[in-house]
């Protein structure tokens, strides 16, 4: 089981909290472009045209319900067996957890060291700065901390989804 993308989180209207059920659920994506979209072209085309993988994986969206109206959604790529998952993961090693990781681990460690240099140098000192240009610098500060709070974001979701795969790993390509 691979998970694929980040993790959503939603709150649930007032007026849905009756209709939407209080619990963990997962369901199998049908639709062929939203799979190709999560997937990415290049991986949904392999597992489309490989013989030996023809009815073997499944594209799995889950949600968890977090009290009191919040819930989680996640994707998963489940399939038939290991061996399966394997020469998957072989060919397309940058959907693994543990590159995507390190891919955002590196991002977020020179967007730290950018944004620690340009405070160093005053980049970012707007009382050097002539006054028309203040809003500018001003601007690409803020731009460079939301940049590095989203890849904070995105790397603590990639944590949360890995340590929240075992609950869901009773799941197999059968009951879908």
């Amino acid at each position: 089981m691979i998970p694929i993308g980040t993790e959503s989180e939603a709150n649930i209207p007032y007026f849905a909290m009756s209709v939407e059920p209080r619990d963990s659920r997962a369901s199998a994506a049908t639709d062929k472009d939203k799979i190709r979209k999560a997937l990415g072209g290049h991986a949904y085309k392999w597992l489309s045209e490989n013989a030996e993988y023809d009815d073997a994986w499944r594209l799995i969206m889950t949600r968890d319900f977090v009290p009191p109206r919040s819930a989680v959604y996640r994707t998963w790529l489940l399939f038939k067996n290991d061996d399966l998952e394997q020469k998957f993961v072989v060919k397309f090693p940058n959907l693994t957890s543990e590159v995507r990781l390190q891919r955002l681990s590196k991002n977020l460690e020179q967007s730290r060291a950018s944004l620690d240099k340009g405070l160093l140098s005053g980049g970012y000192d707007l009382s050097k700065s002539a006054p028309n240009s203040r809003v500018a610098v001003a601007r690409a500060y803020i731009e460079k901390h939301e940049q590095i709070e989203k890849l904070q974001s995105e790397l603590d979701g990639v944590l949360r989804q890995e340590q929240e795969r075992a609950k869901w790993l009773h799941l197999s390509v059968a009951g879908f």
